[in-house]
């Protein structure tokens, strides 16, 4: 994308969020594991009549967009329409160490549909997604990618502890 793209989608996006006072604001959110079935879930929903859908999947405004306020959050939003709700799916907000406190002070009744699957099906499926999607893949068979993931979780967990920590003490 060049520079003259880049700028037209940053002014798009502003003029977008000046204007998303108007949009729906979401009452569910859609969270879970990587290949665990969010992706289908959210386009189910997208067909449905009475669900209005935000422009793509995967915001992650609770979690990784947080800083970029409020009116860019529901800018990815379409108008309020009548009888019908609107939810977005960003499966991260799951694991994510801030995303439920920011999404309950949000909107405390948001509805949350938590999609999780069979831990064994779910790794080698995301094994075959990482092989198909990465011809350098770092891991070449599934028991050694599953012993160095478990090495890269160890030190997720301390940092996901330590965040914890520091939510309970605010």
């Amino acid at each position: 994308m060049n520079r003259l793209d880049r700028l037209r989608t940053i002014l798009l996006r502003v003029v977008k969020a000046v204007i998303s006072i108007n949009n729906a604001k979401p009452s569910f959110l859609i969270i879970g594991t990587q290949k665990g079935g969010t992706t289908s879930l959210f386009h189910y929903l997208q067909k449905h009549p009475n669900v209005l859908s935000p422009e793509k999947k995967e915001i992650q405004y609770f979690s990784w967009n947080y800083r970029r306020g409020l009116l860019w959050y529901r800018s990815f939003f379409p108008k309020k329409k009548n009888n019908k709700i609107a939810g977005e799916a960003s499966p991260d907000y799951l694991f994510h160490p801030y995303a439920a406190k920011r999404a309950y002070e949000y909107n405390p009744n948001f509805k949350i549909i938590v999609l999780l699957r069979e831990p064994i099906d779910r790794a080698l499926s995301q094994y075959h997604h990482e092989i198909n999607k990465n011809k350098h893949f770092k891991y070449q068979d599934f028991q050694d990618a599953i012993f160095k993931e478990s090495l890269h979780f160890k030190e997720e967990w301390k940092f996901y502890m330590q965040c914890t920590e520091k939510l309970l003490k605010a």
